[in-house]
């Protein structure tokens, strides 16, 4: 996708040239520039309505302030003149944020408008000159397609890797101090402090006198340098670290450990456990910590604030590691210090973000996400046991996946299951899957429910609809009357319009796309689900391929505060959820309910909201989120 710059001036023309002579593909040598767009609108960033509306980023890169009035926007190559600006000036650096909303609102002393929306598949978009034809800055080719959670814009281009810089193999240099004649010296990286006398060994080191839990995790034994001596030790992990055109963009430091630390980077501290205040040379950790903690996993902080004191060449991790006591029977230090590189080497571009950051720096740029995780069997009742596989079409991504109900993860630390071959379906369960990619957006999550009907419920069937309710493997109910609670599910099962009668069995059940409902109430959901009668004064309901309103509401009709407040349902279908979702968006915007209140706002807000896209909510999902 190529935008490009255009200006009417000699010199210009002159900086376009040379940029075409060295293949560069994106350029930002105009006055202005769209450096971000977002055409998923979600509830992020909302706009002075508090409404979600797509945005245009417009940031001025000349070095001095400049003007945009007469300028215009347009998603349209035909009508280059579709939105024009009022009088705004934007100093040297500063940016300003234009609502694509439709809305058309040109007051320069409030939030812009635009006369158009974003096409989250991909469409034109320009700015253009106050002449009405030259293009400032725009995508001649058109913007790529738009995902959830993300957003578009120029950025730091350049794949980011997971590189080890401390590892559970690395060396340690270390000495346990009988008084405070190091100072604070020792902090300091191999080039500005001599630590050629300190003992160097593999770690993790400790020891564990009763040959008990921690002595898996050993592979240096101190104890006769340190028990009995002192609580404290001073270790140092030194590392090397190339910079050129490489730049850390986060950090996370892992540290298993019996009883207390703390730790610095260059002599900057970045992190600590269990330790007093002030930190002596003798100090001991405030607190013991439990052995099969120390195994079970290793404490992980994020340390991504304090990277930025890694520099080039020799560097060190010193830590200060506390037992609770000189005389203690077991101790144990061992680190991990892992970061995210970025490979500078490819410039600034355009490409996706993974967060949006409007009105600010853009950061790093990513790749559009790799493929949907496909199933091998989709959703189904079942009885017998089988194997399921997962694939994904992007070459080199990786699939992780959970059956705890909760969103895969590739993040450092919290991981969740590889994929790694076929995955065995026993018992009702279900599976979430997502792929990943280095330098690119996390894939789609991608979910299927299996239900396990055993001994004589498939061959049960009914002239009613059936209900089915199961926990998806986390244990039965709660017993009558108890005050604990368990998440459930609940499958509805109708009968089929031929038989009329409702079976279980997989072969009697066809599953045709997907199907979401929306009740809209005569409710004031910002005055906590007020009651709203009255009569209705306009009423537009939405129609068009796949959407149905079941309901009995028109101009005129009075609603009153006796009954339900239930005024009709809004049930749109897709050929999956994505596909759903985006027609009831486009059903709600085009419904028009006038007199009184109802739940069709919230119903918008929770639509375009990034957990309910990514399938992340529970049913008390209402109560722990705000939407007012």
């Amino acid at each position: 996708m190529k935008p490009h710059f255009r200006r009417y001036t000699p010199l210009a023309a002159l900086i376009l040239l040379l940029a075409l002579l060295n293949i560069t593909k994106f350029s930002v040598n105009a006055n202005f520039s769209i450096t971000e767009i977002k055409a998923v609108a979600e509830l992020s960033f909302p706009d002075n309505d508090g409404k979600p509306s797509d945005w245009i980023e417009i940031t001025n890169t000349s070095d001095s302030s400049a003007s945009l009035e007469g300028y215009f926007l347009t998603n349209n190559a035909n009508d280059l003149k579709r939105w024009q600006f009022p009088a705004v000036n934007l100093s040297k650096g500063g940016s300003i944020i234009v609502f694509a909303s439709a809305k058309n609102r040109i007051n320069p002393a409030e939030p812009l408008h635009a006369s158009f929306t974003l096409d989250r598949k991909g469409d034109y978009l320009a700015l253009i000159a106050p002449d009405g034809i030259s293009v400032v800055s725009g995508f001649d080719e058109g913007y790529p397609e738009q995902y959830p959670g993300s957003s578009y814009g120029y950025g730091t281009s350049g794949l980011v890797n997971r590189e080890v810089l401390v590892s559970s193999d690395s060396k340690v240099k270390y000495k346990i101090p009988t008084d405070d004649t190091l100072g604070q010296n020792w902090l300091s990286p191999s080039t500005d402090f001599d630590d050629s006398t300190w003992t160097e060994v593999d770690h993790p080191v400790g020891f564990e006198s009763n040959g008990g839990t921690l002595e898996p995790l050993i592979k240096t034994n101190i104890s006769a340098d340190m028990k009995g001596v002192n609580a404290s030790g001073y270790f140092r992990f030194p590392f090397n670290f190339n910079a050129t055109d490489r730049r850390i963009v986060s950090a996370q430091l892992a540290v298993s450990i019996d009883d207390g630390y703390v730790a610095y980077l260059n002599g900057d501290k970045v992190s600590e456990l269990n330790v007093p205040i002030p930190v002596l040379f003798d100090s001991r950790a405030t607190a013991s910590r439990l052995d099969r903690l120390v195994v079970a996993a290793p404490e992980i902080e994020d340390v991504s604030s304090k990277a930025g004191v890694i520099k080039e060449g020799a560097n060190v991790l010193a830590v200060q590691a506390m037992n609770r006591s000189s005389g203690g029977s077991d101790f144990v230090i061992g680190v991990e210090l892992i970061a995210e590189v970025q490979d500078t080497s490819g410039g600034v571009q355009y490409g996706f973000f993974k967060e949006s950051t409007p009105g600010k720096p853009n950061g790093i740029i990513y790749n559009k996400p790799p493929d949907e995780v496909s199933f091998s069997n989709g959703s189904q009742l079942f009885e017998d046991n089988f194997e399921l596989t997962l694939n994904t079409e992007t070459p080199g991504a990786v699939i992780r996946y959970t059956t705890d109900l909760s969103l895969p993860s590739n993040e450092f630390g919290s991981e969740s299951e590889l994929y790694t071959g076929p995955i065995s379906i026993t018992s009702s369960t279900q599976i979430r899957a997502q792929a990943f990619l280095p330098g690119s957006l996390d894939g789609p999550v991608s979910t299927k429910t299996f239900l396990k009907m055993s001994g004589s419920v498939p061959n049960f069937t009914s002239n009613l609809p059936i209900i089915v309710m199961s926990t998806l493997g986390k244990g039965a109910p709660p017993e009558s009357g108890s005050t604990a609670r368990k998440d459930a599910y609940i499958f509805f099962f109708e009968p089929d319009p031929e038989t009329g009668r409702t079976s279980l069995k997989q072969s009697d059940i066809s599953f045709r796309g997907h199907v979401i409902e929306c009740r809209i109430n005569a409710e004031d959901p910002s005055k906590n689900f007020q009651p709203s009668p009255g009569t209705i004064s306009v009423c537009h309901q939405p129609s068009g391929f796949r959407t149905r309103v079941d309901g009995a509401i028109f101009q005129g009709c009075r609603i009153t505060p006796y009954y339900d407040s239930l005024i009709c349902k809004l049930i749109c279908q897709g050929r999956d959820r994505e596909e759903a979702i985006q027609r009831l968006q486009r059903s709600l915007n085009e419904f028009v309910i006038e007199g009184i209140t109802t739940t069709i706002d919230l119903h918008k807000k929770i639509l375009n909201h990034k957990k309910f896209i990514n399938s992340d909510f529970d049913v008390n999902w209402l109560v722990k989120e705000s939407f007012y």
